[in-house]
């Protein structure tokens, strides 16, 4: 249902009947602002007019600018600091795995973080492939410099690859020299800039991290692993991901997990890939090659039965792009479904439909440039994520068009 209305602009506002969500429009003049709120249109139009500074007026958003915009740049994109603290602090709570609303909370946590954050700045570019987006995340510079173990990387070990199956969902690769020295870089990166209350709740937050693959201890369990460390969503049928290392201590390591989640009925270790964990139990652990595969039951499940379907040639392009890579995280994700939804959407808003022969050739084509690489670096300014894909950020804003029902 829409209408319209005068006012200081010629309004139309569209919304469905019994929903909260809407549609504002604003003609003004030669422009139209579209937003989901009056506020949010009023704000850009009081901007237009000269009522309130423009964003412009950030001086850190014009030297980021400065810094990852150029003349090929397709799109640009910044959240000021204390947006991107608060953001953070709606967020961090959902990680820590504790309902949204604590009002408390989250003011203390957007408070800390606005100590760390410097503003999120995104660009995307053409690239050979498609596109790149390259997301770079302003810190304090106590904070970089404190950051750099976590991002020195280890000699290259490839034989991990026999662990992932083919059709995974994602797969995130951490080359880090030592995990332990890793982790405990990231807890006094986040401890230098904050007191000690907010320090030992971004403690918590690291924690809960590894606590959904049964660690609950992470220094004690990252001393006995050595590098790579992988985390994989296995399938479509997994809900969550598992967790995959070499071990270079395993004595120490069982004695850490069975002291805590692996001890009585929470949770099993296991040995061989040919095992079968128990569903009755929470969390599964197995030893196998020189490695260990930790995380939810159900998720072990699925990863082990993708394993046993594996056909070891279906990896080779993305094994090759990983070996490339000198990033010291690489993350590869399964892109099909966006892809899809891209240009569903694209036909869509053309009226159009796909024959039969022509969705076997386009699943087909998707399946050929079905994975998107991000990695993860620290540069002077922060953390730097560089995507790579078909379409980039535009197909998921393009596949926002799509009504809920067909997302």
């Amino acid at each position: 249902m829409c209408s319209d209305r005068s006012a200081d602009a010629e309004y139309i506002e569209c919304s469905i009947a019994g929903g909260e969500r809407k549609i504002v429009g604003a003609v003004d003049g030669t422009v139209v602002v579209i937003g989901n709120s009056d506020n949010a249109v009023r704000s850009c139009l009081e901007v237009r007019r000269g009522v309130r500074p423009s964003i412009h007026t950030d001086t850190e958003l014009v030297k980021v600018r400065s810094n990852v915009a150029s003349n090929n740049t397709l799109g640009f994109g910044y959240i000021s600091p204390a947006n991107s603290a608060k953001l953070f602090s709606w967020a961090a709570p959902l990680l820590m795995r504790q309902a949204p609303g604590n009002q408390q909370l989250e003011q203390l946590l957007a408070v800390s973080a606005g100590k760390v954050l410097r503003g999120v700045a995104w660009t995307a570019n053409p690239s050979p492939h498609g596109i790149e987006d390259r997301f770079l995340f302003s810190l304090e510079p106590g904070v970089v410099s404190r950051l750099q173990p976590a991002f020195e990387t280890a000699e290259r070990d490839e034989n991990f690859w026999k662990l992932v199956p083919e059709g995974f969902e994602s797969l995130t690769i951490y080359r880090n020299k030592t995990p332990v020295t890793a982790w405990n870089s990231l807890d006094a990166a986040v401890s230098y800039k904050l007191d000690a209350v907010p320090a030992v709740l971004f403690s918590e937050l690291l924690q809960s991290s590894l606590a959904v693959y049964g660690i609950e201890n992470p220094k004690e369990v990252l001393a006995a692993l050595s590098p790579p460390m992988l985390t994989m969503k296995p399938s479509q049928g997994a809900e969550g991901s598992i967790l995959v290392a070499r071990v270079s201590d395993e004595a120490k390591l069982r004695q850490s997990l069975t002291a805590k989640v692996f001890n009585g009925d929470k949770g099993e270790i296991l040995a061989t890939l040919a095992s079968n964990p128990n569903p009755g139990k929470e969390f599964t652990a197995v030893f196998a090659d020189g490695y260990v595969l930790l995380g939810k039951t159900e998720n072990m499940r699925a990863g082990l039965d993708a394993l046993r379907r594996d056909a070891a040639d279906d990896k080779k392009d993305l094994q090759q792009a990983a070996q490339q890579s000198s990033a010291p995280i690489v993350t590869y994700t399964n892109d099909e479904a966006r892809l899809n939804n891209f240009i569903s959407t694209l036909l869509m808003l053309q009226g159009r439909q796909l024959s039969t022969d022509e969705v076997a050739k386009l699943q087909e084509t998707l399946r050929r440039t079905g994975f998107a690489s991000t990695e993860t670096r620290l540069n002077a300014f922060g953390i730097e994520r560089t995507t790579r894909s078909a379409f980039g950020q535009f197909s998921t804003i393009v596949g926002l068009l799509q009504p809920d029902s067909n997302r």
